[in-house]
């Protein structure tokens, strides 16, 4: 598919839309927690899933295109924040090594760095495909989003929290 079908496909992400995904998200985990776990991890998970959409009065299609969006949003930020943290750390290993030898493999993700981060920094793409608003809106309750999508992938089973969507 191109960027302008996907673009159409897309769902607006207005504030309201954030807030019941964030709701969702929100009595997500407040149920995964609550409920016992003997039942089973599929039947536990249907259940809060069902209760969360409910409680958040999302529908399955809107949930699923706002998850959508606020995965790409978090992958690429979380990617971003990830490859920032190993530069400046690359950057204060070789800044201390001066005196003596830095590790090559430091310095060479410094030269990729400047060559990369800054396409990797570029919201242009999403921008395009969802509309400067919906960054705007994301970027601007960023730290929350992260934060609730991070305790979801680690509830759903991937412990760094690292999922795409």
């Amino acid at each position: 598919m191109d960027l302008k079908t996907l673009t159409l496909a897309s769902l607006e992400l207005t504030e309201a839309r954030l807030e019941q995904f964030l709701t969702y998200q929100r009595v997500l985990l407040e149920e995964l927690a609550r409920t016992d776990a003997k039942g089973g991890w599929s039947g536990r998970f249907a259940f809060a899933h069902q209760h969360a959409l409910t409680q958040a009065g999302l529908d399955v299609v809107t949930y699923e295109k706002v998850r959508a969006e606020v995965g790409d949003f978090y992958a690429r930020s979380s990617t971003v924040e990830l490859v920032r943290g190993r530069v400046a750390l690359a950057r204060q290993k070789v800044a201390a090594a001066q005196a003596g030898s830095a590790d090559p493999a430091d310095q060479r993700l410094l030269d990729r760095a400047d060559r990369e981060l800054p396409a990797l920094e570029d919201w242009g793409e999403f921008r395009a495909r969802y509309g400067p608003a919906a960054l705007a809106l994301l970027q601007r309750r960023a730290e929350e989003v992260t934060r609730l999508h991070r305790a979801v992938a680690v509830a759903e089973g991937c412990p760094k929290g690292q999922i795409g969507t």
